[in-house]
This record gives structure tokens, C-alpha cells and sequence, in this order.
């Protein structure tokens, strides 16, 4: 029986697929944004900014650099975001 994915992980995983027009079956939790979704830096771009309009997050200026997310995963995205929600 496999868990099923919170609302920030689901949310995520739609415009994930809608950015990178990747299948949803793709994506995983354990997916790389760059390496394994291959997400340009615009996608990248625009899924951080999506993320920051529909949960209402702070977007830092290093967090525009597409080096930073090299080898970042899905479910580290989606922690990350649910981290900052817990802390308002």
C-alpha cells in the first residue's frame, strides 16, 4: 500500500508535468528537477515562481540560480515547501 501524496506534492507533480511536459507516471519523488525531469531553466524559473504565488512563499534571489537545484528531487522540493508552511 503506497501513501498517498500530500496536496503540495500533488500540486507540485501537475505543474511539474505542465512545465516540463513530462507524463505524470514520470514523475516521482526520488526525480532529479534537472537531470532526471529535464526541466530547462526557464521551467525551473517558472516553477519557483508558481510555487512562491500558490503558497504564498518568499523567493530568494539564489533561488532563481538553476546550479542551485542540481540534483534536487522532487520530494526535497516538496519538503522544503511544506517546511515553510509549517513555519507560519
Amino acid at each position: 500500500m503506497t501513501a498517498e501524496p500530500s496536496a503540495v506534492s500533488a500540486a507540485l507533480i501537475d505543474q511539474i508535468c505542465e512545465l516540463g511536459a513530462v507524463k505524470r507516471a514520470v514523475v516521482r519523488p526520488d526525480s532529479r528537477l534537472l537531470e532526471d525531469l529535464d526541466l530547462d531553466s526557464l521551467a525551473l524559473v517558472e516553477l519557483i515562481v508558481w510555487a512562491a504565488e500558490e503558497f504564498d512563499l518568499k523567493v530568494l534571489a539564489d533561488d532563481l540560480e538553476t546550479r542551485r537545484w542540481e540534483g534536487t528531487t522532487v520530494s526535497e522540493v516538496v519538503s522544503r515547501i511544506e517546511r515553510e508552511l509549517d513555519s507560519k
